[in-house]
């Protein structure tokens, strides 16, 4: 019960100990989709006033503590499908979706937002032009850049995206500069270098995703 003198509701989902008794006439469990709740997950009735059972549940499912925001630059075929996931996941309680097409990443949000009560997910996923809602972000998965078109190799996208790749590092530094940053945008390798380069960031805070 650590965190209950002091007000304060606990990061980790708390489950009961070994002989804890369950509340008298057993709370009711909620069942998500797909699987059960866990043995020794701890009711509503089990905890102290005020704590977040619903936060607790959600970590419990996911198996993971949930980030406050996750930003996806790029709402294309990559960036929304990732976004769709994180939410999907429960990886964030907010997801933003970032891109310059303007009303894009907005009706793309919305509709992943409103699949919520279908896929079973109640993060908030919003969209936006600019980096004003991706303020305080801590993880950033960089999809950002142009496709490769028939005949093109990854190393011809190295110029188009390693300035698309930098403006993104550089507003990433002023509106998180505590994030992590995962790229996605090809070719790869080259364009962690240059998110490191203009973010600043230690090499621990830039990871590429790569098969």
């Amino acid at each position: 019960r650590s965190g209950s003198a002091t007000g304060q509701q606990p990061v980790w989902p708390r489950r009961r100990p070994s002989g804890h008794a369950a509340a008298p006439g057993g709370a009711s469990r909620p069942t998500p989709v797909g699987g059960s709740v866990p043995a020794d997950y701890v009711s509503e009735a089990d905890q102290p006033s005020g704590y977040d059972v619903r936060g607790a549940v959600r970590t419990l499912w996911s198996g993971r503590p949930m980030f406050e925001k996750i930003t996806v630059v790029g709402a294309g075929n990559v960036g929304a499908t990732a976004a769709q996931r994180i939410a999907e996941k429960h990886l964030a309680r907010t997801v933003v979706m970032v891109d310059v097409a303007e009303g894009i990443p907005q009706g793309k949000a919305l509709d992943q937002w409103q699949s919520g009560p279908v896929e079973g997910f109640d993060a908030r996923v919003v969209g936006a032009n600019d980096y004003t809602l991706a303020a305080g972000s801590e993880l950033f998965v960089v999809t950002a850049g142009i496709a490769r078109k028939p005949g093109m190799s990854r190393d011809d996208l190295v110029k188009t995206n390693a300035g698309i790749v930098r403006s993104v590092g550089e507003q990433i530094k002023q509106v998180a500069p505590n994030a992590i940053v995962i790229v996605v945008s090809n070719p790869l390798d080259a364009m962690c270098y240059v998110m490191r380069q203009a973010t600043g960031f230690p090499r621990e805070r830039v990871i590429g995703m790569a098969g």
